[in-house]
């Protein structure tokens, strides 16, 4: 098995695949996480790579052997995996993924149900101790069967916003779980959006669906500008947001009585700070924005919404809101 150290990160395993971790290193993370989890039940899924495909097919391959049953999603985003855990009661999963990083990379975000409810990402070194300290199992005989997630997540999504979506044009840039999910809101809140066609209003889904930056004729405008906007429409009364937000954004929210977090920069720690400070909302500078009515998660769909929302009751184009 190939495993460079390296590829251990705060909050995944990411790499360059095969140089840093091979295929038998896909077979044992999911016999490992099966093992370590003592789970009956693992969510898989993967995004648009190239080489994502065979790696989950080991991921499963592996989990199998270890005899736990496993839901497979297929292509989906980030956020589509992380609800389908959640929402399916499995004990974990895991995508294969790596996120924003070029082509030659990929990689492994792993979940896992927490005792008290809910579930958490393990980080890196833990899953690192997973493969050190369990031992392969094999010869078991859990069971595949594939499923999607996604009109469950669109329904909740849409729940959480309050229903219908004032029918602005925006385009859509982002990878097939995103569109997936847009098309399945688009039906139930009357959501209209291009996919992939030119439009005034670009919303930007990065590669596996966990991020949005929108650019307005061909300007991009700042995530914490739309951090701001979005707590100021939704009355949030509690914010976390990472260490690099600018003066004008912190100023801001002091002047409004918000109470507000600084965290460092990752959804690990995001998350973590949100739950301490019990925040409603949270936000990174590279365009992740989290809910805790999602679970403290991102849920760029939701932020979609809630802007086209604003646009129209103000009637101002984005630029000129924030």
């Amino acid at each position: 098995m190939k495993a460079n150290d390296s590829i251990f990160r705060a909050y995944d395993i990411r790499g360059v695949y095969p140089g840093d971790f091979d295929d038998e290193f896909a077979f044992r993370l999911g016999n490992a996480v099966a093992v370590s989890l003592g789970a009956k039940h693992l969510i898989v899924g993967k995004d648009g790579r190239t080489s994502s495909e065979e790696l989950a097919k080991q991921v499963i391959a592996g989990a199998q052997a270890a005899g736990a049953d496993v839901t497979w999603l297929s292509k989906c985003s980030v956020p589509l995996f992380y609800f389908s855990v959640d929402a399916s009661g499995a004990d974990g999963g895991i995508m294969v993924t790596a996120s924003h990083n070029p082509g030659e990379y990929n990689g492994f975000k792993v979940e896992k149900r927490k005792p008290g409810g809910g579930t958490e990402l393990i980080n890196g070194p833990e899953l690192k101790q997973f493969l050190e300290q369990a031992l392969p199992v094999q010869g078991g005989s859990g069971s595949m069967q594939q499923r999607s997630f996604v009109h469950e997540y669109a329904e909740h999504v849409v729940s959480l916003v309050g229903g219908k979506v004032a029918p602005t044009i925006a385009g859509i840039q982002g990878p097939l779980g995103t569109e997936e999910v847009l098309h399945a809101i688009a039906e139930l809140a009357g959501l209209r959006v291009l996919i992939a066609e030119p439009a005034r209003l670009i919303a930007d889904f990065d590669s596996d669906g966990d991020r949005i930056v929108f650019v307005e004729d061909g300007e991009r405008i700042p995530p914490e500008f739309v951090f701001m906007l979005l707590t100021e429409h939704l009355g949030f009364k509690s914010v976390v947001h990472d260490v690099r937000f600018s003066r004008s954004i912190r100023e801001r929210l002091r002047e409004l009585g918000i109470a507000a977090t600084e965290s460092r920069a990752g959804r690990r720690y995001l998350r973590q700070a949100m739950e301490q400070a019990g925040a409603d909302f949270g936000g990174e500078l590279s365009g992740h924005f989290f809910f805790k009515s999602m679970g403290n998660r991102e849920a760029p769909e939701m932020v979609l919404m809630h802007i086209l929302n604003i646009i129209a009751k103000e009637q101002k184009t984005l630029a000129q809101l924030v």
